[in-house]
Protein backbone atom coordinates (compact mmCIF):
# COMPACT_ATOMS: atom_id res chain seq x y z
CA UNK A 1 0.00 0.00 0.00
CA UNK A 2 1.39 3.40 -0.97
CA UNK A 3 1.38 6.14 1.59
CA UNK A 4 2.09 9.83 1.32
CA UNK A 5 4.84 11.50 3.35
CA UNK A 6 5.47 15.17 3.90
CA UNK A 7 8.53 16.49 2.08
CA UNK A 8 11.15 17.68 4.57
CA UNK A 9 14.84 18.43 4.69
CA UNK A 10 17.11 15.52 5.56
CA UNK A 11 17.71 15.16 9.27
CA UNK A 12 21.47 15.05 8.91
CA UNK A 13 23.49 17.96 7.53
CA UNK A 14 25.88 15.65 5.66
CA UNK A 15 22.91 14.13 3.79
CA UNK A 16 21.72 17.59 2.78
CA UNK A 17 25.24 18.45 1.60
CA UNK A 18 25.41 15.27 -0.52
CA UNK A 19 22.02 16.06 -2.04
CA UNK A 20 23.10 19.60 -2.88
CA UNK A 21 26.32 18.31 -4.44
CA UNK A 22 24.27 16.09 -6.76
CA UNK A 23 22.22 19.10 -7.87
CA UNK A 24 25.43 21.06 -8.40
CA UNK A 25 26.75 18.24 -10.60
CA UNK A 26 23.62 18.50 -12.75
CA UNK A 27 24.10 22.25 -13.12
CA UNK A 28 27.80 21.84 -13.92
CA UNK A 29 26.97 19.15 -16.47
CA UNK A 30 24.56 21.55 -18.20
CA UNK A 31 27.10 24.40 -18.07
CA UNK A 32 29.84 22.24 -19.58
CA UNK A 33 27.50 21.05 -22.34
CA UNK A 34 26.50 24.65 -23.15
CA UNK A 35 30.20 25.57 -23.29
CA UNK A 36 30.76 22.85 -25.88
CA UNK A 37 32.49 20.14 -23.87
CA UNK A 38 32.22 16.62 -25.32
CA UNK A 39 30.37 17.65 -28.49
CA UNK A 40 29.97 14.03 -29.65
CA UNK A 41 27.63 13.38 -26.69
CA UNK A 42 24.57 15.32 -27.82
CA UNK A 43 22.23 16.62 -25.13
CA UNK A 44 19.27 18.74 -26.28
CA UNK A 45 18.36 22.00 -24.55
CA UNK A 46 15.08 23.87 -24.87
CA UNK A 47 15.23 27.60 -25.55
CA UNK A 48 14.33 28.31 -21.90
CA UNK A 49 17.11 26.00 -20.71
CA UNK A 50 19.66 27.59 -23.04
CA UNK A 51 18.72 31.06 -21.85
CA UNK A 52 18.78 30.20 -18.13
CA UNK A 53 22.05 28.25 -18.27
CA UNK A 54 23.71 30.87 -20.48
CA UNK A 55 22.64 33.61 -18.03
CA UNK A 56 24.22 31.58 -15.23
CA UNK A 57 27.43 31.25 -17.25
CA UNK A 58 27.59 35.00 -17.91
CA UNK A 59 26.87 35.77 -14.26
CA UNK A 60 29.67 33.44 -13.19
CA UNK A 61 32.10 35.09 -15.60
CA UNK A 62 31.19 38.44 -14.07
CA UNK A 63 31.34 37.06 -10.49
CA UNK A 64 27.71 38.12 -10.10
CA UNK A 65 25.87 34.83 -9.50
CA UNK A 66 22.72 35.11 -7.43
CA UNK A 67 20.35 32.53 -5.97
CA UNK A 68 17.92 33.58 -8.70
CA UNK A 69 20.40 32.60 -11.45
CA UNK A 70 20.97 29.21 -9.86
CA UNK A 71 17.29 28.55 -9.28
CA UNK A 72 16.24 29.60 -12.80
CA UNK A 73 18.90 27.39 -14.39
CA UNK A 74 18.14 24.36 -12.22
CA UNK A 75 14.37 24.77 -12.48
CA UNK A 76 14.57 25.07 -16.27
CA UNK A 77 16.53 21.82 -16.41
CA UNK A 78 13.87 19.90 -14.52
CA UNK A 79 10.86 21.70 -15.96
CA UNK A 80 11.46 21.39 -19.71
CA UNK A 81 11.43 18.49 -22.11
CA UNK A 82 12.54 18.38 -25.73
CA UNK A 83 9.80 16.75 -27.80
CA UNK A 84 11.70 16.64 -31.10
CA UNK A 85 15.29 15.80 -30.18
CA UNK A 86 17.46 15.87 -33.33
CA UNK A 87 18.98 12.44 -32.76
CA UNK A 88 16.09 11.01 -30.73
CA UNK A 89 18.36 9.70 -27.97
CA UNK A 90 17.45 12.05 -25.16
CA UNK A 91 14.43 14.26 -24.59
CA UNK A 92 15.67 15.70 -21.33
CA UNK A 93 18.97 17.09 -20.04
CA UNK A 94 18.62 14.92 -16.93
CA UNK A 95 18.70 11.77 -19.08
CA UNK A 96 22.09 12.75 -20.44
CA UNK A 97 23.32 13.63 -16.96
CA UNK A 98 22.21 10.29 -15.53
CA UNK A 99 23.82 8.40 -18.41
CA UNK A 100 27.19 10.07 -17.81
CA UNK A 101 27.16 9.94 -14.02
CA UNK A 102 25.92 6.33 -13.81
CA UNK A 103 29.03 5.15 -15.67
CA UNK A 104 31.77 3.58 -13.62
CA UNK A 105 34.84 5.68 -12.95
CA UNK A 106 36.85 3.71 -15.54
CA UNK A 107 34.00 4.22 -18.08
CA UNK A 108 33.97 0.49 -18.85
CA UNK A 109 30.68 -0.29 -17.16
CA UNK A 110 28.11 1.01 -14.75
CA UNK A 111 28.21 1.98 -11.11
CA UNK A 112 26.58 -0.48 -8.70
CA UNK A 113 22.80 -0.19 -8.59
CA UNK A 114 22.67 1.00 -4.94
CA UNK A 115 25.00 3.87 -5.85
CA UNK A 116 22.86 4.82 -8.86
CA UNK A 117 19.63 4.67 -6.85
CA UNK A 118 21.21 6.91 -4.18
CA UNK A 119 22.17 9.38 -6.90
CA UNK A 120 18.60 9.32 -8.25
CA UNK A 121 17.20 9.94 -4.76
CA UNK A 122 19.53 12.91 -4.29
CA UNK A 123 18.57 14.39 -7.65
CA UNK A 124 14.89 13.85 -6.78
CA UNK A 125 15.39 15.74 -3.50
CA UNK A 126 16.97 18.64 -5.43
CA UNK A 127 14.11 18.67 -7.91
CA UNK A 128 11.50 18.67 -5.15
CA UNK A 129 13.37 21.43 -3.31
CA UNK A 130 13.52 23.51 -6.49
CA UNK A 131 9.79 23.08 -7.09
CA UNK A 132 8.97 24.01 -3.47
CA UNK A 133 11.23 27.07 -3.74
CA UNK A 134 9.50 28.05 -6.99
CA UNK A 135 6.08 27.82 -5.33
CA UNK A 136 7.31 30.22 -2.66
CA UNK A 137 8.57 32.61 -5.34
CA UNK A 138 5.26 32.49 -7.22
CA UNK A 139 2.94 32.43 -4.19
CA UNK A 140 1.91 36.07 -4.60
CA UNK A 141 0.73 35.37 -8.17
CA UNK A 142 -2.25 33.36 -6.88
CA UNK A 143 -5.21 34.41 -4.72
CA UNK A 144 -4.64 31.57 -2.23
CA UNK A 145 -0.88 31.94 -2.13
CA UNK A 146 1.09 28.68 -2.16
CA UNK A 147 -2.15 26.75 -2.02
CA UNK A 148 -2.99 27.90 -5.55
Amino acid sequence: MLTSRQFTNPERDDTKAKNIQEGAKLLLFAIRKRLGFLPSFHVPFSEDQKLAVDELIVASQQSAITTDHIHRAFYSLVNSEIIDSPDGRYSHVIEGFLTIFARSDDAKGWKPLPEVSSMLARVEWCIRTSVVFDTHLCANDYPNGRNG
